[in-house]
């Protein structure tokens, strides 16, 4: 009798935490009032962000790099200038031993949730943007452009000024990972990266989104004019 009560009230309070968690993060979400994307017409840039159920990525043309991220990124990704740099964040087992969702790991998944496990930036190189739903085009300036960049820098341990690379066997190609500053866990995952980074750039984002829609439902919702 002791096992089953103890077993229902560990579901129960499973249950109490993921729909406390849920409500918080609804609630973020509908706090957020900027409704607009400020642009400057004079000096448009594009913006991508790639989502999925899950995760979110932030994506830049190869030519609007700015000098500080080109030093960065020159010696380790080919024909920088050319095709889109994406940035995304996580955990740094989930990063590398998870390439596709059918290899998820519970176990893995779990140990990134609830500990503060080190987390990596990955930095890829695409020669062509998706053309599906997954990404969302955004026109911004070039001076959100550039607070955006410098955040995302400012995110990535460094040593003597440079950021630290991890170097990883058989890593797919065009492909970079830098150790993250934050580490990772269940209030600060890869979406709540991503939506820092485009706060400091003054785009919509709540200030806490640990989901993947709750970072892009206000982007749509600014880009179609609120």
């Amino acid at each position: 009798m002791f096992i089953i009560r103890a077993i229902a009230y560990f579901f129960v309070t499973i249950t109490v935490a993921l729909l406390l968690y849920l409500t918080l993060s609804l609630a973020a979400l509908f706090l957020t009032t900027d409704t607009k994307i400020a642009t400057n017409p004079e000096n448009p840039r594009p913006l991508y962000l790639f989502h999925d159920l899950a995760h979110t990525e932030i994506i830049f043309r190869g030519s609007d790099l700015t000098p500080r991220m080109q030093r960065l990124l020159r010696t380790q990704i080919p024909d920088l200038q050319k095709g889109y740099i994406a940035f995304s964040y996580g955990d740094r087992d989930f990063m590398l031993h998870t390439p596709k969702w059918s290899d998820l790991d519970p176990l893995l998944a779990c140990k990134a949730l609830f500990i503060g496990t080190p987390a990596l930036i990955r930095v890829g190189h695409y020669r062509a943007i998706r053309n599906d739903r997954s990404i969302l085009p955004l026109t911004i300036d070039r001076n959100a452009l550039v607070k955006l960049q410098e955040a995302i820098l400012k995110s990535m341990q460094r040593c003597d000024g440079r950021c630290i690379a991890l170097p990883v066997a058989n890593r797919p190609p065009a492909t970079y990972y830098c150790l993250a500053k934050h580490p990772y866990n269940l209030f600060y995952t890869c979406n709540q990266w991503s939506a820092d980074m485009l706060h400091a750039a003054g785009l919509p984002v709540p200030q806490w989104a640990p989901l993947a829609w709750e970072v892009i439902y206000p982007l749509q919702r600014a880009a179609k004019g609120g």
